[in-house]
C-alpha cells in the first residue's frame, strides 16, 4: 500500500450540559466510521483540530474520552494514533476577569510575555482542565516548553512514510466571541515548534494542527507564521464547515483542510460533518472525502454536496525527503566562485566617486563602512483607538527582508537603497561579514537586478527597430551584459527549485512603467511558480504603482527612515576607520571632530539625515580638514560636490536649480508639478532651448528626459505625491539667495532685499543672501546688515534679531566693527524693553555669537546678618560676594583651556576618582550647538566639574579671594533677600509680584532650553544695576556645597561608581527596571547629596521658588544642571 488515511474531525463541543446528547450525532458518526471500514476507508490516524469541549471544564474532557475510546475501538487503533489541539472552547473563559483580554502593541511583546514561564501560566489558566486531560490521557501528547507547544510528534506511517505532527495553540488568547484578527499563534511558540520538529530528523511529510483558519489570526502573527508553513499541510476548523485547499504566494505554498463540526448542535442551519485524507504517494495526490450529518434521518452519509460529489483531490506538496536527498534539482554546494568574484568587484564599494568635487576620488569598502538601515516595523500595531496612527517602531531592513517572502522599499533618492542592496549581495556571497546577517536568509542566492540596465535594453531595442522584447530577454541581457554572463537562468533554476533566490530588484522609478510592469509580471511568475523564493523591490514613491502593487498585493510596504544620531556617529566612525587604518592612527580623531562638528555647526543637521548627504559631508570635511564655519560657505561647497563630477555642464544645472529655487520661493510653494518645472526649463537663460526644426511634442519629450535624468542625480530634489520639492527648504532657501546675488547689482543690493525684512517666508533667505554677498562684496554685505539695524523695529523687534543672525552668516574677518557694536547696542535695547520670552532668547542668543559685551564674570555683594529663611528659620550670615550670572560656556571655556581637566590638584579626593573613572576632557554637552552658546550658562557639568572649577579660579587669581560653591543658606538668602522674598523679584510681600510670564525661563516660558544669563530684566533681585542678581530662578539648576539629609556644608561628596556604571547602563538601554532601581538607590536616607537650588528652563515655575530644593548625585551630569560661584576673604 502506498496510501495513508486520516480520519479529521473538529469542533465536537462535548457538553456536560442536559441539551448535548452523543447518540444523537457522535455515536451514529462512529457507526459510520465502520461501515466505512468495509468499503476501505481504513484511516490510520485521527485528527482533532480543537473544540473538543464546549466550556473548557474536567467533566466535559471525562465524556470526550470516553467518546474517543469508542472511537479508537471502532477503528481498531491504539490511544497513540489520536492527535488534538485546543480550540477556543477549549477555554474556560470563567477563569478570567472581562478585563483580562490580552492585547499587545507589537509581535515583540507577545513574545515576550508568551515567553515568559509566570505570565505563560497566567495566561493558559483557563486550559488546565484541557492540558491535564491531554497530559494524563494520551502521553505521546506531552507539550513541549512547559505548555507553549502543544505537541511535536513524529509518526512512521504504514506504508513507510514519515509523517511529523506539530501542534499548535491558537486559542490561547480566547477570551470574547468576537475574536477575528485579535488572536495569534505567536512567533516565539510556531518557531520553537519548527525547531523541535527539526531536531526529530527525516520527514515525508509536516502536518501542522491548529483551531482557527489563518485568516483568523492577528494579521502580523498570521504573515509570520505562514513563513513557517511553506509546503506543509494544515488541517484546522473553528467555522463549522469544510473548505481550503491549496493556498500559494509570495511566502510559499501549503495546504489547508477546515474540518466542518462533528457536533454543532441542532440549533444551527450547517450540518454536522467530517471528512476523510487520503494520501496517496505514489499517484502524488491527496484526496478529501466528506461526509455529513442528516438531521432528518438522523444518519451519516456522503456529502454530495461538498467538493466534486462528496470528494476532492489536490496535487500532493513535494516530499520534504525529496529535497533532502541530494535529488537532481538540489542546489550546487556553494555559489559559483566567478559569480562572488563578479558581486565583490560590482557590489564591494561604495558609489561616492561622484560626490568628490574637484578632489581626489578614492574607492570606500562597502562591508567596512556599511550602516544598516532602519524602517519602521510594518508587523508592530497602530496605537489603540487610533488606526491612523503610523508604527514607530524602528526595525533593521535586512530583518525585515529575512521575515518576509516579499518586501516593497520605498526610498527617496540618496537614501541608501542601492547600497543596501549591494552590501546584502556582497554578504550573501561570501565578499562580507556574514555574521551580521539574520537569521533566515543563509544560503541564498543573491540576485540584484538594476532595473535602469533594463531599461537601457529596451530602449537599444526600439532603436533598433525590434518590438515585443519580452522581460525574460531584458533580464536575459541583463545578465549577459551588465553582469558579464555570470549569471543565467539556467544558473538559476537549481537555486529556484528548492526556494534559495533572492531577487533584490532596484529602481522602480528608473526605468519606463510599461517596462517596469513587464519585468515585475515576470519576476513574479517566477516567484510564484517556485515557492520559498524571495524578492524584495525598491524605489521611490512613484516606482512603486501598475504591476508593482498589484502583483504583490499581500507584501509588506515599508519606508526608509531617516538617520538617526547614532547611525550618523557610526558612519563617520566606519568611514575614518576604513581611510585611516592601524591603532595609532588619527582615524579616531578625525571621527570625533567631524561628530563635534556636526554638533556644533548651525547647518550640519539638515545635511546629513540621509546616506547619500552623509557621505558628502563626510568628503567635504576630509578634503578641507574641516567643515566651513559659515552656513552660506558650507551650502556652497556641499552643492559644488554634488553637481560637479555628476554632470558634464554643472554650470548649467546649478543656474536651472537656482531659478526653479527662486520661482518656487516667489510663489511660496514648498513642491511643484512638471508643469511648473518645464516653464522654468524653457526660460532662454537657462539654455535648454528648443534646437532648429524640433517640434513642440518633441521639445517637450525632450526637456523631460533631462529632468528624469538629472533630477535623482543632482541629490538635491526629490518627488513626493506627483511633485517635486528640494530636498530640504534650507536648500530652497539658498539657492534663492544665490539667485538674488547672481541677478542683482551690486548698487541694488539693499533695494532687493527690504521688502523680505519682515516676511517670515523669506527669513533664511535674507540671512544666506547677506552671507552669499559677503564672498563677494564685504562692504555692500555690512552695509545691508547696517540698514537693517537701522529702522526703528515694533514688532518684538523682529528686523533687529534677523539682521544680527545675518551678521553671524558673514565670516569674521569680514564683519565690520561699527557694524557690530551697532548690533550689539541694538541686541541689549532689546533686553531692556522686556520683549516677550522667545524673542529675549533669541536676541540673547544672537549676541552670544556675535560677542557680549556684558561683563559677565561680575560679582554682587550680600551683605552678612540676620536672615530668616522659610523651611531653615533665622540664620547668621558673614558677609559674601555672589556671581551676577550662573556660570557660562564662555568663562567655563578658560578652565577646559587652561588644562583643568588633567590637574588632580585642582580637584577633590572624591573628584579625582570620578575624574579617573570617567576621563571626562569637557562638560557633557559641550559640543552640541544647542547648549553651547558662550553666553548661555554651562550645563552637563557634575557637582565635581564645578567645585574644580572654584578651585581653579582661586588658584589662578592668587590674591585674598577664595572662590567655591554656595551652601543653600548662602544661596537663598541671595535670592530671597532680608524681606524674605517668594520670588527673587518680588519687593516685600506685595500682591501679583509671585510669579509672572517674563521674569524667568521656566517651562512656562517655552523656550525649551537655556537661555542667555541676564536677559529676563524683570526677573532680577531688587536694586540698582550693580547690586542686582539674576537667573536666580529658572535657566538651570545650580549645585551648592550643602548635603540634602543633614543640611550641612561638606567639602566633597561620595562618588558611587556601582550607581554611576548604573545609570550609564539604563539611559542607553532605557531599561526600566534599572531606572527605576537607580532612583530607589538616589531616595536612600543615608546618602550625602549636593543640594540643587533654582528650578530650571525643564520645570515649572513653583519649583523656582527662592525656598524649593532639590538633590541628586553629584556625579550628575544633566541639561538642566550648572552652577554659579561665591567668593569671600580668605
Amino acid at each position: 500500500m502506498t496510501i495513508t488515511q486520516i480520519l479529521h474531525l473538529s469542533d465536537l463541543h462535548v457538553a456536560s450540559k442536559d441539551e448535548f446528547d452523543r447518540r444523537v450525532v457522535l455515536d451514529p458518526l462512529i457507526e459510520r466510521v465502520k461501515n466505512d471500514r468495509k468499503i476501505g476507508f481504513d484511516p490510520e490516524i485521527v485528527v482533532v483540530s480543537g473544540d473538543i469541549a464546549f466550556q473548557g471544564i474536567a467533566a466535559e474532557y471525562e465524556m470526550a474520552d470516553v467518546f474517543f475510546r469508542d472511537l479508537l475501538m471502532a477503528l481498531n487503533l491504539p490511544s497513540d494514533r489520536l492527535f488534538l489541539v485546543p480550540g477556543n472552547h477549549d477555554v474556560n473563559r470563567k477563569k478570567y476577569r472581562p478585563i483580562d483580554i490580552p492585547s499587545y502593541k507589537s509581535i515583540k511583546e507577545l513574545n515576550d510575555e508568551i515567553g515568559d514561564p509566570e505570565y505563560r501560566a497566567e495566561l493558559l489558566k483557563g486550559m488546565v482542565p484541557y492540558f491535564d486531560f491531554v497530559e494524563t490521557g494520551y502521553p505521546h501528547l506531552q507539550p513541549r516548553e512547559d505548555r507553549l507547544v502543544p505537541f511535536v510528534v513524529p509518526y512512521a506511517a504504514g506504508c513507510g512514510k514519515t509523517l511529523q505532527f506539530v501542534g499548535l495553540n491558537s486559542a490561547w488568547m480566547c477570551r470574547k466571541p468576537d475574536d477575528k484578527e485579535s488572536i495569534a499563534i505567536g512567533d516565539r511558540q510556531i518557531r520553537k515548534a519548527v525547531e523541535a520538529a527539526d531536531r526529530e530528523g527525516p520527514f515525508d511529510l509536516r502536518i501542522f494542527l491548529f483551531h482557527h483558519p489563518l485568516q483568523w489570526l492577528w494579521p502580523e502573527d498570521r504573515n509570520r507564521c505562514k513563513s513557517f508553513l511553506d509546503g506543509s499541510l494544515i488541517l484546522c476548523g473553528h467555522l463549522h464547515e469544510p473548505a481550503g485547499g491549496v493556498i500559494a504566494d509570495l511566502d510559499g505554498a501549503y495546504h489547508l483542510f477546515q474540518a466542518g463540526g462533528a457536533y454543532i448542535g441542532s440549533e444551527s442551519t450547517r450540518p454536522s460533518s467530517y471528512h476523510y485524507i487520503t494520501l496517496d504517494w505514489e499517484k502524488k495526490e491527496i484526496r478529501l472525502d466528506f461526509r455529513g450529518f442528516d438531521k432528518r434521518t438522523g444518519k451519516w452519509k456522503l456529502d454530495g454536496a461538498t467538493g466534486d460529489d462528496g470528494k476532492k483531490t489536490f496535487r500532493m506538496p513535494v516530499p520534504h525527503s525529496d529535497v533532502e536527498s541530494g535529488s537532481p534539482t538540489a542546489p550546487p554546494i556553494e555559489i559559483s566562485k566567478d559569480y562572488c568574484r563578479w558581486v565583490l568587484e560590482n557590489c564591494g564599494t561604495m558609489d561616492a566617486d561622484k560626490l568628490y568635487g574637484k578632489g581626489h576620488a578614492f574607492p570606500l569598502n562597502l562591508p567596512e563602512i556599511f550602516i544598516p538601515l532602519e524602517a519602521n516595523d510594518p508587523d508592530a500595531p497602530a496605537k489603540k483607538g487610533d488606526p491612523s496612527d503610523a508604527r514607530q517602531v524602528p526595525v533593521d531592513i535586512n530583518v525585515l527582508i529575512a521575515r518576509h517572502g516579499s518586501l516593497l522599499i520605498e526610498g527617496q533618492a540618496g537614501s541608501g537603497k542601492t547600497t543596501l542592496f549591494k552590501h546584502l549581495a556582497c554578504a550573501l556571497s561570501g565578499n562580507g561579514k556574514t555574521d551580521a546577517l539574520p537569521e533566515g536568509l543563509e544560503g541564498f542566492l543573491p540576485v540584484l537586478i538594476l532595473l535602469k540596465d533594463a531599461e537601457t535594453f529596451f530602449r537599444e531595442e526600439e532603436r533598433a527597430g525590434r518590438h515585443g522584447a519580452t522581460a525574460k530577454d531584458a533580464l536575459a541581457w541583463v545578465f549577459a551584459n551588465p553582469m558579464g554572463n555570470f549569471l543565467s537562468f539556467s544558473i538559476l533554476d537549481p537555486f529556484l527549485s528548492v526556494g534559495k533566490v533572492l531577487f533584490l530588484v532596484d529602481g522602480l522609478d528608473e526605468i519606463l512603467p510599461a517596462n517596469r510592469d513587464k519585468v515585475v509580471d515576470t519576476l513574479a511568475n517566477l516567484v510564484l511558480k517556485h515557492t520559498r523564493n524571495r524578492i524584495v523591490l525598491a524605489g521611490r514613491l512613484h516606482g512603486l504603482e501598475g504591476s508593482v502593487v498589484k502583483r504583490f498585493v499581500g507584501s509588506r510596504r515599508i519606508r526608509i527612515n531617516s538617520l538617526t544620531p547614532d547611525q550618523i556617529r557610526l558612519f563617520i566612525q566606519k568611514w575614518f576607520a576604513w581611510l585611516y587604518p592601524g591603532k595609532y592612527s588619527p582615524g579616531q580623531k578625525n571621527a570625533d571632530a567631524l561628530i563635534a562638528g556636526i554638533k556644533s555647526h548651525p547647518a550640519t543637521g539638515e545635511l546629513v539625515d540621509n546616506p547619500l548627504m552623509l557621505t558628502a559631508v563626510c568628503i567635504l570635511y576630509h578634503d578641507n580638514k574641516e567643515l566651513p564655519d559659515q552656513r552660506v560657505e558650507l551650502y556652497r561647497k556641499f552643492v559644488d560636490n554634488l553637481l560637479y563630477r555628476r554632470f558634464d555642464d554643472p554650470e548649467q544645472v546649478h543656474q536651472f536649480l537656482t531659478t526653479l529655487a527662486y520661482r518656487m520661493h516667489t510663489e511660496q510653494v514648498r513642491a511643484v508639478d512638471w508643469l511648473f518645472i518645464r516653464n522654468v526649463m524653457s526660460e532662454p537663460d537657462i539654455k535648454y532651448t528648443k534646437e532648429l526644426g524640433e517640434t513642440d511634442a518633441n521639445y517637450r519629450l525632450r526637456l523631460k528626459r533631462i529632468f528624469d535624468d538629472l533630477e535623482p542625480r543632482c541629490g538635491l530634489l526629490r518627488m513626493e505625491g506627483g511633485q517635486y520639492a528640494f530636498w530640504h527648504l534650507t536648500f530652497q532657501e539658498y539657492l534663492t539667495a544665490v539667485y538674488l546675488v547672481d541677478n542683482t547689482d551690486e548698487e541694488k543690493m539693499g533695494i532687493v532685499v527690504e521688502p523680505f525684512w519682515s516676511n517670515d517666508w523669506y527669513k533664511e533667505v535674507v540671512e544666506l543672501f547677506i552671507g552669499h554677498l559677503s564672498i563677494f562684496s564685504k562692504r555692500t554685505a555690512n552695509a545691508v546688515v547696517a540698514a537693517g539695524m537701522a529702522s526703528q523695529d515694533k514688532k518684538q523687534f523682529k528686523r533687529w534679531r534677523l539682521a544680527g543672525r545675518a551678521l553671524i552668516d558673514i565670516p569674521v574677518k569680514r564683519r565690520e566693527e561699527k557694524v557690530i557694536e551697532v548690533a550689539q547696542q541694538r541686541l541689549l535695547d532689546v533686553f531692556r524693553t522686556g520683549a516677550k520670552s522667545i524673542a529675549l532668547a533669541d536676541a540673547g542668543e544672537i549676541l552670544g555669537r556675535l560677542g557680549d559685551p556684558r561683563d559677565l564674570r561680575a560679582f554682587v555683594p550680600i551683605p552678612g546678618g540676620t536672615y530668616e529663611l522659610e523651611d531653615i528659620g533665622k540664620i547668621e550670615i558673614e558677609p559674601f560676594e555672589i556671581g551676577k550670572y550662573p556660570l557660562t560656556n564662555s568663562w567655563f571655556a578658560a578652565f577646559i583651556q587652561a588644562g583643568g581637566y588633567e590637574q588632580p590638584e585642582l580637584w577633590s579626593d572624591e573628584g579625582r576618582r570620578w575624574l579617573s573613572h570617567t576621563s571626562a576632557k569637557q562638560p557633557r554637552f559641550w559640543d552640541e550647538r544647542r547648549w553651547n552658546c558662550p553666553n548661555a550658562p554651562v550645563v552637563g557639568v557634575c557637582w565635581f566639574e564645578s567645585d574644580a572649577f572654584c578651585r581653579w579660579l582661586t588658584d589662578s587669581k592668587k590674591g585674598e579671594l577664595i572662590y567655591r560653591l554656595p551652601d543653600e543658606n548662602q544661596w537663598q538668602a541671595a535670592a530671597t533677600g532680608k524681606d524674605g522674598r517668594e520670588y527673587p523679584w518680588e519687593k516685600g510681600k506685595e500682591k501679583g509680584k509671585k510669579w509672572k510670564e517674563g521674569y524667568c525661563n521656566t517651562r512656562e516660558s517655552e523656550i525649551g532650553r537655556t537661555s542667555t544669563v541676564g536677559i529676563f530684566k524683570a526677573g532680577d533681585t531688587p536694586g540698582p544695576e550693580k547690586k542686582r542678581v539674576a537667573d536666580l530662578a529658572g535657566n538651570v539648576w545650580e549645585w551648592t556645597l550643602s548635603d540634602y539629609h543633614s543640611q550641612k556644608g561638606l567639602i566633597d561628596f561620595p562618588f558611587d561608581e556601582e550607581v554611576y556604571s548604573l545609570w550609564e547602563d539604563a539611559d542607553k538601554t532605557r531599561d526600566q527596571k534599572k531606572i527605576d532601581r537607580y532612583f530607589e538607590k538616589l531616595n536612600e536616607k543615608k546618602r550625602k547629596l549636593p543640594v540643587l537650588r533654582g528650578g530650571s528652563w525643564d520645570s515649572d515655575h513653583v519649583l523656582a521658588r527662592c525656598a524649593y530644593r532639590d538633590f541628586h548625585f553629584p556625579e550628575l551630569r544633566n541639561l538642566s544642571v550648572g552652577f554659579r560661584c561665591v567668593r569671600t576673604l580668605k
